[in-house]
């Protein structure tokens, strides 16, 4: 994409929006096909899958998982093809949600460690056998960071 490098603000599909104004479903396409080539998005909208699974307390199979997962890239991609204003609005109040949620979870963690919360007795007992050898590798370390 060799318009991709115009400044804006968010991901690739928001500059390529302001770039391409009329409808190009052969971009359409190459994005579809890209979401799923690359895992991170597919595994992403899989992770997506199992937590609608687990939040209505059904047992989904891998076949349902990847439908949903499917479901959710193509219309992500239609969003963004049909109507990419009301798409790059959706994006943005989800990063707002994102940000409030991310903003409540630090400000209650300096909370409950800074003893503001007085039926906890010791708010540091999560980080007293943060590293004694249950995890055997760094990947869960390296995905907090």
């Amino acid at each position: 994409m060799e318009f991709n490098f115009i400044t804006a603000a968010g991901d690739p599909e928001v500059r390529i929006i302001l770039t391409y104004k009329v409808k190009n479903f052969r971009l359409t396409i190459y994005k579809i096909s890209e979401f799923f080539s690359r895992w991170s998005h597919a595994t992403g909208c899989i992770r997506f899958a199992n937590d609608i699974a687990y939040t209505t307390g059904t047992e989904l199979s891998e076949h349902n998982k990847r439908d949903i997962a499917a479901s959710a890239m193509i219309l992500v991609a239609r969003m963004h093809d049909l109507i990419p204003k009301i798409g790059v609005k959706v994006m943005s109040l989800v990063g707002m949600i994102k940000l409030v949620i991310l903003l409540f979870i630090v400000v209650t963690g300096w909370v409950v460690l800074g003893g503001g919360i007085k039926r906890i007795l010791d708010p540091g007992a999560g980080f007293h056998i943060a590293i004694t050898g249950l995890i055997n590798n760094a990947i869960p370390y390296a995905m907090v960071l």
